[in-house]
């Protein structure tokens, strides 16, 4: 599924102002679509692994996607603060249909954060930080705690 057009809107304006500044510390022509579509590709493949927004989802990529083309415009750091919540937020939503109770047991961000390191330190056998893990560890991960979510009483 592809960005939705909001998030299509933001994720124009921040790319562009990258391009901008990028054209700016290299002295090259914006209107330059050769090398605008050379750099763009390789920076959203950076970002995503994908060539185009197209292939692109609304969830994780659109948050690593505009992080990293924050990152290039330097105009803050909203998105990269939403892409390290990001994969909390969307595991808490996915255990949480499955099971209500199961959010009881995480009150906190803090404390569901905990908890997922530990399934991430036994899975991957490494401490890695769960914006950096791939989509493919994700998967594995939040199945994990699908399953620990129907092991709870409803």
């Amino acid at each position: 599924m592809a960005f939705s057009p909001a998030q299509q809107a933001e994720y124009r304006r921040l790319e562009k102002a990258a391009w901008q500044l990028h054209c700016r510390r290299l002295c090259l022509d914006p209107k330059d679509k050769a090398a605008y579509a050379s750099w763009y590709r390789a920076e959203l493949g950076k970002a995503t692994g994908k060539q185009s927004t197209k292939d692109c989802d609304g969830g994780r990529h659109w948050e690593r996607a505009c992080s990293h083309f924050e990152d290039l415009a330097e105009d803050g750091i909203n998105h990269q603060l939403r892409l390290v919540r990001g994969d909390l937020r969307r595991i808490r939503h996915a255990a949480g249909k499955i099971n209500p109770a199961w959010s009881g047991q995480f009150p906190t961000d803090p404390d569901l954060e905990r908890y997922l390191s530990g399934i991430v330190a036994q899975a991957f056998r490494a401490d890695i930080a769960l914006h950096q893990l791939s989509d493919a560890q994700i998967r594995v991960i939040t199945q994990v705690v699908r399953v620990d979510a129907n092991r709870l009483p409803k």
